[in-house]
Parts: C-alpha cells; sequence; structure tokens
C-alpha cells in the first residue's frame, strides 16, 4: 500500500503539496491509470475499520462499515459504452476527489445520497434523456459500488486483536455471524507460558474478541480491536509494475564514487552495502538485477485532538531506488497500521510483526513477478530483504528487543552500565568508549534463547534484565542482524534530543529570558538565508514553540552560532560551538571520511564538557547514543541516506486526514 501520491522537493520539506487534479490529463494516460486508482485505496482503507484499527474514529454501528448493502447492491449495468464511460469518469472523480482533499467516508457517503436523489429527480422530470435515466439508475450509492466501475479491491489484511495480549486471529467474519447466532463469543486461546509448573498459569488468556452490534433485525460480531496488514509482496508487485520502477532501481550501478572510503555520498558506498550477506542460493545477493534492500521505520502519532490516542505505522523504503526519489511518498511502502489506544509494550508488539516477517522470508526466498510491458529486466524472480531499521530510540528498542532507555543496560548498542539509585534518574554520564563492551549477535541470540526457555515470569524477567534483551520476531529473519543494522536516527537524536534539552538548560541556568528572546528573534528577522535555504518562522519571541524538526535543523547548524553570541557566557557559548559543528558537518548532502571522524571527536568532547558543566544527572541518553552515530554512518551513510524527516511528514499526512 502506497501513501498518496505528492510533489516533494525537498526530504525535509514539510510544506503542502499540490492537490489539484487533472483529469483530463489522466484520462489521455491509461498506463498511469492503475497506479493512480491503487493510490485512491488508502484513504477508503484507512477509514474502513472499527473505532480501534487504523484510524477510523466512527462508531462500531456506522452505516458506511458494517451495511450489508455493500456486498448485495442492486445497480444494473449497462451495455451502453457512453454510459459505462460516463460512469467511469464520476467514479474516478469522486475517488480522487477524496484522496486529495481527504475526505471522509461519512461526507462521501452523504454526497452520494445527495447525488443519487438529484439524478434521480432529474430522471423522473426528463421523459426524453434515456441517458440520463439509466445512468441515475446505476449512479453508486455506496463505497462499495464507487469501487466496483474502478475494479479497485482491498488490498490489507483484517486480524482481530486480542484486547489483552495482543494475539491476533484472522478475522472470519460468516463464522462470527455463526457464532452470534448461537449465542457463542469466540475468546483467545494463547497460553504465555504453557511450561509453568503451576497449572493456573497454564491456563488461556480467555479474553472475549467481539463484540455484539446491531444490523437490521439481526446482531453481528465485530471484532473490538483491528489489526490491518497490507501484504509486501503485493504492494512491491505494484510498484514492479511502473515502468522504469526496476529500471531506476539499478541505476546505482552505473554510478562513479571519488574512491571506496573516501567519500560517503549515499548508502551504496558504504560498509553493510558492500559487505551484504548471500543468497540461499549461494551468490552475492546484489548481484542479481532486481534483488532489493528494505529500510523500516516504525512510529506512533496522535491522530485524534484533545484525547490520547496512539496509531502506530510501520513503512518500508527501498534503498536500491536514487536518493532523490528513495523517500517521495509513491515509492513508499506501507505496512501495517497498529491500534490503539496505547502504544503496545515490547512482548505486545511481536504479535503484530508476524505478517510482516513472514512476507519478507517469501522475499528472501524469492518471489515471481510481473514487469511492466517494454521494461528491459522483464518478468524476473525479485528477491528483497530488511537490512536498515531507523526510528527513534523508544520506538526501535521495542522494535528489536532491547530494554527501555531507562535499564541498567539501556544501550542498544554497547553493554555499559546506566545506574539509578532509588528515587532518582538514570546516570547515563561517563563517554570513556574504551570501556565500553560492545554488544554482538552471537551473545544476542544466546539470551535471547534463555529468555525463550524461561517457564516463569520471574525467570523470565530475570534473564532479560541481567542482558536488556527480549525477543523479537525479527530474530526470525535468518539474515538480520538485529545489533548491526538498527541505526541511530540523527533526527530524534541530534535536533529533537540534544539540541532541546540545551534550550531547556540555558532557561534554567538564567543565560535566556523572555526579553533575550526577543533579542535573538530580532537578530534572526534581519538575516536574508540563500533560497536553499530555510528561514526559522517567528517562534523564538514565544520561547521556540511549535518548531519543527527541520527548524531545530537550522537553528543548530546554521543560525544558534551566530545570533548566541553575547547571549550566552563565553564557554557556554564555545561548548555550543562543538555541537553546532558537528552537526554541520554531519549534515552535508557529501561527507568525507574525514569529516565522520571529526564530528565524532567534536560530539564526544560536547558530551564530555556537558558532564562538566551541568552534571552528571543532566546528562541524557541521546548523549549516548552521539557516541555511536558514527557506527551508522560508516555503515549507511550519510544522515540524509536514513533519518527520519521524511517519515514524520507523512505522519503529519496521516494525522490530517478526516477521521470522522
Amino acid at each position: 500500500m502506497y501513501c498518496p501520491a505528492r510533489k516533494e522537493g525537498n526530504d525535509t520539506s514539510s510544506s503542502e503539496s499540490d492537490s489539484t487534479f487533472d483529469f483530463s490529463e489522466r484520462l489521455d494516460s491509461p498506463k498511469d491509470m492503475p497506479f493512480a486508482t491503487a493510490n485512491s485505496c488508502l484513504t477508503d482503507d484507512i477509514h474502513s475499520s472499527p473505532e480501534s484499527s487504523s484510524l477510523s474514529g466512527e462508531s462500531d454501528s456506522a452505516p458506511e462499515i458494517w451495511d450489508e448493502a455493500e456486498s448485495t447492491s442492486s445497480e444494473s449495468d449497462t451495455d451502453s459504452s457512453e454510459h459505462a464511460q460516463l460512469q467511469y469518469i464520476v467514479c474516478l472523480f469522486l475517488s480522487f476527489f477524496q484522496l486529495c482533499f481527504h475526505i471522509s467516508d461519512r461526507a462521501i457517503s452523504h454526497l452520494l445520497a445527495f447525488l443519487y436523489a438529484l439524478f434521480h429527480h432529474l430522471s423522473s422530470h426528463a421523459k426524453d434523456a434515456p441517458l440520463l435515466k439509466s445512468f441515475s439508475e446505476a449512479f453508486p450509492r455506496t463505497h462499495y459500488s464507487l469501487r466496483k466501475p474502478l475494479k479497485l479491491q482491498k488490498s490489507y489484511v483484517k486480524y482481530v486483536v486480542c484486547p489483552r495480549c495482543h494475539r491476533i486471529y484472522k478475522e472470519l467474519e460468516s463464522e462470527c455471524l455463526v457464532s452470534c447466532q448461537m449465542g457463542d463469543n469466540p475468546k483467545c486461546s494463547h497460553v504465555q507460558f504453557p511450561n509453568h509448573p503451576q497449572r493456573i498459569h497454564r491456563r488461556k488468556c480467555g479474553t472475549e474478541l467481539m463484540k455484539r452490534v446491531k444490523l437490521g433485525q439481526r446482531y453481528k460480531l465485530v471484532p473490538r480491536k483491528v489489526y490491518v496488514h497490507y501484504n509486501i509482496v503485493n504492494s512491491l508487485q505494484k510498484l514492479v509494475s511502473i515502468p522504469g520502477f526496476l529500471e531506476d532501481c539499478e541505476h546505482w550501478r552505473k554510478r562513479e564514487t571519488e574512491g571506496p572510503n573516501s567519500w560517503l555520498t549515499d548508502v551504496y558506498d558504504r560498509n553493510i552495502w558492500k559487505e551484504w550477506m548471500k543468497t540461499p542460493d549461494g551468490a552475492p545477493f546484489l548481484a542479481a538485477p532486481g534483488n532489493l534492500l528494505f529500510m523500516l521505520n516504525i512510529d506512533w502519532f496522535q491522530p485524534f485532538e484533545r484525547t490520547q490516542y496512539s496509531i502506530g505505522i510501520i513503512y518500508l523504503v527501498i534503498q536500491n531506488l536514487p536518493r532523490s526519489v528513495r523517500f517521495k511518498p509513491e515509492n513508499i511502502i506501507i505496512v501495517s497500521t497498529i491500534p490503539g489506544p496505547k502504544e503496545p509494550s515490547c512482548d505486545d508488539l511481536n504479535p503484530y510483526l508476524d505478517p510482516l516477517v513472514n512476507d519478507l522470508l517469501k522475499l528472501w526466498n524469492g518471489v515471481q513477478m510481473q514487469a511492466p510491458p517494454g521494461s528491459i529486466l522483464g518478468s524476473r524472480m525479485i528477491r528483497a530483504a530488511l537490512v536498515y531499521i531507523c526510528s527513534d530510540l523508544p520506538a526501535t528498542r521495542k522494535l528489536c528487543g532491547f530494554y527501555g532507555i531507562k535499564a541498567k543496560h539501556g544501550c542498544s548498542k554497547c553493554l555499559k552500565c546506566f545506574p539509578s539509585a532509588f528515587g532518582s534518574s538514570t546516570n547515563y554520564s561517563g563517554f570513556d568508549r574504551s570501556e565500553w563492551q560492545l554488544r554482538t549477535l552471537a551473545s544476542h541470540h544466546l539470551h535471547v534463547q534463555r529468555s525463550k526457555a524461561a517457564t516463569t515470569r520471574t525467570e523470565r524477567d530475570k534473564i532479560q534484565q541481567e542482558a536488556g534483551v527480549r525477543y523479537s520476531e525479527l530474530l526470525r529473519l535468518p539474515y538480520f542482524d538485529i545489533v548491526r543494522y538498527h541505526l541511530v536516527d540523527p533526527m530524534h537524536n541530534l535536533f529533537l534530543g540534544t539540541a532541546k534539552k540545551m534550550l531547556t538548560l540555558w532557561k534554567e541556568h538564567g543565560f535566556i529570558d523572555d526579553h533575550k528572546f526577543q533579542e535573538i528573534q530580532d537578530q534572526i528577522d534581519v538575516i536574508n538565508p540563500r533560497p536553499n535555504i530555510g528561514r526559522i518562522p517567528h517562534k523564538i519571541a514565544a520561547g521556540f514553540a511549535g518548531f519543527t524538526a527541520e527548524q531545530w535543523m537550522l537553528w543548530t547548524t546554521l543560525y544558534s552560532p551566530l545570533v548566541l553570541i553575547g547571549v550566552l557566557p563565553q564557554v557556554h557559548h564555545t561548548h555550543w560551538c562543538l555541537f553546532s559543528r558537528a552537526c554541520s558537518l554531519l549534515c552535508r548532502s557529501y561527507v568525507h571520511a574525514a569529516d565522520v571522524e571529526n564530528a565524532d571527536e567534536l560530539l564526544l568532547t560536547f558530551c564530555t564538557q556537558f558532564q562538566e558543566l551541568y552534571g552528571e544527572s543532566e546528562c541524557t541518553a541521546n548523549m549516548h547514543m552521539h557516541c555511536h552515530l558514527k557506527e551508522s554512518i560508516m555503515d549507511v551513510g550519510p544522515l540524509h541516506s536514513f533519518w527520519c524527516f521524511s517519515f514524520e511528514r507523512y505522519n503529519g499526512i496521516l494525522e490530517k486526514m478526516q477521521k470522522s
């Protein structure tokens, strides 16, 4: 499944794209129709689930969700080519109209009802207009009849989720109807510790999975919580069917590089891409045309105002694509939407990853896919593998099975101990990397196997706390190095982490107050940046309220070293310039290996001096992860190759969609 197609000029831009739909151009380009119409499914797919699923905020008994008329529609089809073309045009326009302007399903349902009544009234007074009469009779009245002429099929699978233990079950509506008539409500059959020595702990979960909803004169069992998963194989096939897509995925083979280790221009120049594993038949994976590597992102956001309700989204990015189009929304694959209202814990997240891992295993073994006519690559066996994970710290730890940042072994890259006394915060100080023991994949697997073999919760928790790891479904992938392949996201680590932390400390120490905020704003207002550099909005006078990640990046790398002269004490300004200089070096589109080393030393010096200036208690987990950022850059490439700006923007797009 794809995000709505939009024109993006810069990966870090948060501006809205042009929603104008050139209808005549679409009709004149039939080759673009499959991709365009597939994109129009996103809004419908997201809003077609009950209130606990996806992003829909509608009630369980909403007629557009559970109305049986969708599957028993009685609109008649006509053999008239003129009538069929007119119906196709109207349905296509309404689908794109809903997609481009983020209109809810309920609003479209009311619009369809009004237009049907209007056309029916006009046809009854137009005796000599057979086309209008036949068109009014066949005019779509439901979402099912709206999609039918376009041959749009829902490409997702809905799973029933246990509200208690988060285990998922495939939804079978026919069986649920029969069970409801018999008065039987399906219950969760999961047993967490089947070998527990006490019988009471070997019982099934037993939580009811469904609830009764009145449907006309009958009752129907509907899920209490729904998990929506989009098949990765189907989504990839839609992308492969686009003319030129496979050719773009092979473009990296023709690029020129300055040297093997000198310049970091993209993901193709770095260690993981070069040293990657082999396929099951023993051939180098990337030597075969059509083999793809994925990067995965998972994040939660709040889709509703004035209420706490978190929705999770899993994205996949195809790293073979050129960087200029890699993060375009039309090339992003949405894997699943994780229901709320709260974020699941690490153990509870694993059931949601099971369908994803199953799809990845199929792609690892190879899937025959049909290329578009005229493709020089032709139809071929497509293989794909997941080798990069980039999310914020809490999401990465949940996904990969590491303990949270407040744990004793809270780092997912090393085994440094973070002590914490009762009633006090965790101590993240100490930046002598020579004392840090790095994690290894072998030891990680060993601890996970011990944890899985535990027969009681107490035994399992003790093993997990000692090593700081849990089981993750991603370990089922035979090629996946869960320690090395998860990355430190620069956006959250540098700009939404340390940059915001420093501003808070300056305010607490009295270095900056409301008067100085206004002075800083006045200095920035007179700066005329180059056209390719964004301007910070008039928010500094309000204490940086509402700053986006991109604005924090501009503040850190460009504006702050200049405008903070005379505002901060000299020693604190010099200290901040270490961080600003390091970020400036790393944020370049093309980075030299020597600049990465220089930036790493600057960040290490910044963290060491921070501990001296502000105390051990103020050190944060982000500052510890600064010392591991170099590893991610040397493995993957410059920050532009893997930071999360694009995913944050797509969360904003989904958040703005109508939900009622």
